[in-house]
């Protein structure tokens, strides 16, 4: 098993060694002792959206995030943004176009029905750029699925910062 303790906490936990027969350790409080970040995900389901409306909502994911994997129910759009301010002046841009200036736009995906499920191939980290920082970030989804629904995404990523 690899080293996961830095160098001083190692140099402690010898010097203790010789006075106490038990060391117990747990780091970031999960009892494993790794001090690895747990996989999560979070989901969001739209109102009831006509075929080619968008809702503007948020999505509760980490005031900082690496972004693994996203899935729909449906063939969609899905943006995530740094803030709302980018979110309302990024609405009206086409997909394939790029953002004017500091979009914000942090992932711009368009699931088909083909293929309902994005692998974040690298990962994307990010964070709530909001003059308030949250733990929920901006997303708009569009529903592209041909008929009036909701839409339901699942995002599954890796909080960086609560």
């Amino acid at each position: 098993m690899p080293n996961v303790f830095p160098d001083d906490i190692l140099a402690a936990i010898r010097r203790l060694r010789s006075d106490v027969e038990t060391i117990s350790i747990t780091v970031n409080g999960d009892g494993a002792g790794t001090g690895l970040l747990a996989r999560t995900s979070a989901t969001k389901t739209t109102g009831s959206l006509a075929d080619g409306g968008q809702e503007l909502g948020t999505v509760t994911l980490a005031k900082t995030w690496m972004l693994t994997k996203v899935v729909a129910d449906r063939a969609c759009r899905i943006r995530l943004y740094v803030s709302t301010g980018h979110q309302a002046a990024d609405a009206a841009r086409g997909f394939g176009v790029d953002p004017a200036g500091d979009g914000g736009c942090m992932f711009d995906a368009r699931l088909p029905s083909t293929t309902l499920t994005w692998h974040c191939v690298p990962n994307i980290t990010s964070s709530d750029d909001d003059p308030t920082i949250r733990d929920w970030i901006p997303v708009t989804i569009d529903n592209q699925s041909g008929s009036t629904s909701t839409v339901s995404v699942t995002f599954t990523f890796f909080a960086l910062e609560a």
